[in-house]
């Protein structure tokens, strides 16, 4: 018998890739129109799949139930991430960035990393209680470097394209890269002052001169310079390496895109082995290994990078929002919450900003104040300072007495754990939101203002065309746009459309649009000297463009004088304004409503499963707010981009187009008795009732079996399969009729169908006509296009057939017979022999 396996790795297999496969649906939604952090969403992703919550994701469990083994896997992830992160930075680059750029990325680096360390320190240790300014200095450390990760969120994508100049990015790179490494001499100094000269340099000897040759020797000579040695050398090999065996042909295209990622696992392994620094080792292989450019440049149009890069980025914060350690932010005995709170917002604001600000005019990159001020507050804290963390509580678990940690180590252990893992957090969620919630300041107070004031405003209509044209007794229909306009639509306001014989062209750019005041509009473009209009069957009116005149009737009667008045686009100056305003209007009412529905959606729930289940009312208040707030964004989410579509195919009629057999089938339908119409659904639909009557069958079955106290849980989860698969064989078998019933029918792709004789007048006798079913929506477009074009070459046949015979009546062309008299005579001449003469000469 089958039995369930709920082991920690296929739930952990499960829920990181259901997550990553669920935000990969929606993510340009999210990351290119709602500029939200994929940080941010993988945190809180993290903390809903973590122990505070669902429980899916037990990072203890994992650790063997040890907290020390819990630190080693984090830090190791972080070393990682880091590595990988920092190679790729480098490669991004520019040939000899570094040692072009070296004056603005040595000011960043040298005065700005020391400002942005001693102003961190200083709020910490005018915030936490009872901490010595040297304990102040280590933490301030960790914090010091600007998060690599975290930046490259910030200076690409869309906003970034647009708002932030290309120098001004490659800088931030540099120095989030640079910098990463370079924490170390900042957080060592405090650390060796802390192990010999703290608490009395109890457990300790040698003082603060040990200390002293300690930071010089280890930090800065082995630790620091020879991983920037160690990093060009293995960088330039392996350029070289790679040059010679693309000059051999003997690497592959997917080993040559790899090549840079697996550099970088290799330098973090060697420099782990021999105990160096390498995250900055990694940044400056980066560089070297792309010194001439070929790399980046062959690579430039390769999204392998860029997956993989996404794929940690993603796991690692979620693993960061799984294990950080929520409760000790408000219960510990180190700092208050509020003051906690009162030090992430003047960390935010004063660690970095001030001393960027100070010198952004000695920064050739930073050319207006409010670049600096982007700069100065952009300078998130995220892996860098849990990597640094876990460096720092392991060096201090190294600080003993009588093999036991000294008691000012652990009370900085404490200190650190709460106070970096909060900034973290802060900058994480403040950075990532900063992009949307600034935008949404910026054009909220407009669009609720114009939207009132619209209200005034007699607001111009689109221009709206009928659908079809009747011509005769055919239907010109209107061809829809491909789907992978709409994008391009959401940059580009749409500009109204004319109709010719079936096709859809844009107005002439030297003619204008004007009303007539016999009833019908006329589009007006640039006249060809010596053309008649013309008159068709439908009453409209052929200009001298060949841009049809059609009936007032076809238009709307209400917005027909206001949209045509405006020139060539039919866009006055503005309507663009005020269509957009209308779009903010009805995106910013659908996401009201939708955020107040998952709200209130949100407090049912979270009140009900507070009284019904112990474990849910056991949780913290903060985590049930967030689980509200959490139903209400996406509730506002879905309920936005809803009315956004909505509004958006309000505006263009032209495409809710359907193909005739798309309407013949409706018009059968609508003949149908409801036992017919359902039992059509049930037939159209049956693979899915199959699957949804799995799910339901399951979950009865699990509602009946769960009451039986005798069974086992994974006992209650077989039976309960077994009865929803019974349900399901039933449901396959009634399926099965379906199917063997439409081919004895002969109603499958192609069906026979009985419909009104569009010849006959008194529309009483019936025809038999075999309609297509589409596979897909769009799939008979193809059919009525070709019998458009062939009427097209048909008419004009006819009418050049027409022209010639009025040609001869009227005189004006001789017939066929007279036409090769004359041509034959002409050749005779032509081929008489010359005379004597004529041979003379």
């Amino acid at each position: 018998m089958p039995t369930l396996e709920v082991s920690n790795f296929n739930i952990v297999c499960a829920t990181l890739g259901g997550f990553i496969t669920l935000f990969g649906l929606v993510s340009y939604l999210f990351k290119e129109r709602l500029f939200l952090s994929e940080a941010v969403i993988s945190l809180l992703a993290g903390v809903t799949f973590s122990p505070h919550a669902a429980n899916f994701i037990k990072p203890l469990d994992y650790a063997e139930g040890s907290q020390d083994n819990l630190a080693t896997i984090t830090l190791y992830f972080s070393r990682l991430v880091l590595g990988v992160q920092l190679v790729l930075a480098g490669v991004q680059l520019p040939s000899k960035y570094l040692w072009r750029e070296w004056r603005p990325l040595a000011l960043l680096l040298g005065p700005g990393m020391t400002g942005m360390w001693l102003s961190s320190s200083l709020l910490i240790w005018g915030l936490v209680p009872s901490l010595p300014f040297l304990h102040a200095l280590a933490v301030g450390a960790c914090v010091t470097p600007t998060d690599p990760v975290l930046s490259n969120s910030i200076v690409k994508g869309k906003f970034a394209d647009k708002n932030i100049p290309k120098d001004l990015q490659k800088i931030i790179i540099a120095e989030s890269g640079a910098n990463d490494g370079l924490g170390y001499p900042f957080l060592f100094l405090a650390l060796y002052l802390i192990q010999y000269t703290g608490d009395g340099g109890a457990g300790q000897s040698g003082g603060a001169r040990t200390a002293m040759a300690l930071w010089f020797g280890e930090t800065w000579g082995y630790t620091i310079f020879l991983s920037v040695i160690y990093g060009a050398t293995v960088g330039w090999i392996a350029k070289e390496l790679l040059h010679w065996a693309e000059e051999k042909r003997f690497v592959d295209r997917e080993s040559f895109l790899v090549f840079a990622i697996t550099l970088a696992l290799f330098i973090v392994g060697t420099c782990g082995m021999i105990g160096s620094d390498d995250v900055l080792a990694c940044f400056v292989a980066g560089n070297v290994f792309t010194i001439d450019d070929w790399f980046r440049l062959e690579t430039l149009d390769d999204s392998l990078q860029p997956t993989i890069d996404m794929l940690l980025n993603l796991s690692i914060f979620m693993w960061y929002g799984a294990v950080c350690p929520w409760a000790t932010f408000v219960y510990n005995d180190v700092i208050p919450i509020w003051r906690l709170i009162i030090l992430g917002i003047l960390i935010l604001l004063l660690r970095r900003l001030p001393v960027v600000f100070a010198m952004h005019w000695k920064i050739k990159q930073i050319e207006e104040k409010q670049q600096a001020l982007f700069v100065g507050f952009f300078g998130p804290i995220g892996v860098s300072a849990v990597f640094y963390l876990y460096i720092s509580l392991q060096f201090l678990s190294g600080v003993t007495v009588d093999g036991a940690i000294r008691e000012d180590a652990a009370r900085l252990q404490d200190v650190m754990a709460v106070v970096i893992w909060f900034l973290a957090i802060c900058s994480i969620v403040v950075h990532g939101l900063s992009v949307p919630l600034g935008k949404l300041g910026y054009h909220l107070p407009r669009t609720i203002s114009s939207a009132l004031d619209s209200r005034e405003v007699e607001e111009p209509q689109p221009f709206h065309i009928r659908d079809r044209i009747l011509s005769g007794e055919r239907i010109l229909r209107h061809r829809t746009r491909h789907r992978d306009d709409a994008r391009a639509r959401d940059e580009t306001p749409p500009r109204p459309v004319f109709r010719i014989g079936g096709t859809v062209i844009r107005p002439a750019q030297s003619g204008t649009v004007t009303p007539r005041t016999d009833g019908d509009v006329q589009s007006i473009g640039t006249p060809q000297s010596g053309v008649t209009p013309k008159f068709d069957t439908s009453g409209g009116v052929i200009n001298a463009t060949g841009i049809s005149r059609l009936p007032m009737q076809d238009l709307d009667h209400g917005h027909a004088k206001s949209s045509l008045t405006r020139g060539t686009s039919g866009r006055g100056p503005a309507d663009g304004v005020v269509t957009t305003t209308t779009a903010n209007h009805a995106t910013l009412t659908g996401g009201i409503g939708g955020g107040l529905a998952g709200v209130a959606l949100g407090l049912g729930g979270v009140f009900v499963a507070t009284r019904r289940y112990p474990a849910f009312n056991s949780l913290t208040l903060p985590l049930k707010a967030f689980l509200v707030t959490s139903s209400g964004t996406f509730a506002a989410i879905i309920s936005a981009d809803k009315y956004s579509r909505a509004f958006e195919a309000s505006r263009h009629p032209e495409e809710s187009y359907k193909d005739e057999a798309e309407r013949e089938k409706i018009e059968i339908n609508s003949r149908k008795s409801s036992y017919e119409k359902v039992t059509d659904w049930a037939r159209e639909n049956r693979y899915p009732i199959v699957g949804a009557s799995w799910v339901a069958s399951l979950g009865i079955a699990l509602a009946l079996v769960g009451r039986n106290p005798y069974l086992s849980t994974s006992q209650k989860i077989v039976q309960a399969r077994v009865y929803a698969q019974g349900l399901t064989l039933a449901v396959l078998v009634a399926t099965a009729a379906f199917e063997i019933g439409d081919k004895n029918n002969d109603q499958g792709r192609w069906e026979t169908v009985k419909i009104v004789d569009p010849n006959d007048p008194t529309h009483k006798h019936m025809i038999e006509k075999k309609i297509h079913h589409e596979s897909y929506a769009g799939e008979d477009l193809w059919r009525d296009m070709v019998e458009t074009e062939e009427r097209k070459i048909e008419d004009r046949k006819n009418a050049a057939h027409n022209q010639e015979e009025k040609d001869r009546k009227s005189g004006k062309v001789k017939p066929k017979h007279e036409e090769k008299e004359d041509s034959s005579e002409s050749d005779h001449k032509d081929n008489k022999k010359p005379n004597k003469k004529e041979k003379k000469s």
